[in-house]
C-alpha cells in the first residue's frame, strides 16, 4: 500500500480544525470484511467530516468507523458509482447511510477504519480519504 498524507490546520480559540488527506493505492486486494486502518485518532479529537473518494467498484460498499464501531460514520455505502461518500451531507450517494457519529468526541486514542463489503476491492484500486476534525489545544 502506498499512502500520501497531507494536513492543513486552522486555529479557533481553544481548539484547532484540521483536515488530513490519505491517498492509497492497494498493493493487495481488500476482501469483503477486511479493513484498512486509515489513521490514528487522538484522545479528545472530534470528527467533523469524513469524505471517501473512490472509483466505481460494482457491488462494493464501504463503511467507515473506528475500533469501537465499524460504522460510526458511514454504514455500507455503495461505491458502485465513481464519486465521493460524505458524512456531513445527505446526498443521493450517501442518503440513508450517514450515521449519528458526526461530532463524536474520543475519550481515548483510537483509529479510523474503513471496512469493505459487498464485493472485494482489487489490488491497484486507489482511494482517497479526507478527514476533518477538531482537537483541543494543549
Amino acid at each position: 500500500m502506498t499512502a500520501l498524507n497531507t494536513t492543513s490546520t486552522s486555529r479557533l480559540q481553544n481548539y484547532e480544525v484540521c483536515k488530513e488527506v490519505f491517498v492509497v493505492t492497494l498493493a493487495n486486494a481488500l476482501n469483503i470484511g477486511e479493513t484498512w486502518t486509515i489513521a490514528p485518532i487522538a484522545k479528545g479529537a472530534q470528527i467533523l467530516d469524513v469524505l471517501v473518494v473512490s472509483p466505481a467498484v460494482a457491488s462494493s460498499t464501504v463503511s467507515v468507523g473506528d475500533t469501537g464501531s465499524a460504522t460510526r460514520y458511514l454504514n455500507a455505502v455503495s461505491s458502485a458509482s465513481a464519486g465521493y461518500l460524505a458524512v456531513n451531507t445527505n446526498t443521493a450517494i450517501t442518503a440513508g447511510a450517514v450515521t449519528a457519529g458526526r461530532g463524536y468526541t474520543y475519550a481515548a486514542n483510537d483509529s479510523l477504519v474503513l471496512t469493505v463489503g459487498g464485493a472485494n476491492l482489487s489490488a491497484s484500486t486507489s482511494l482517497a480519504v479526507i478527514v476533518e476534525f477538531r482537537r483541543l489545544l494543549a
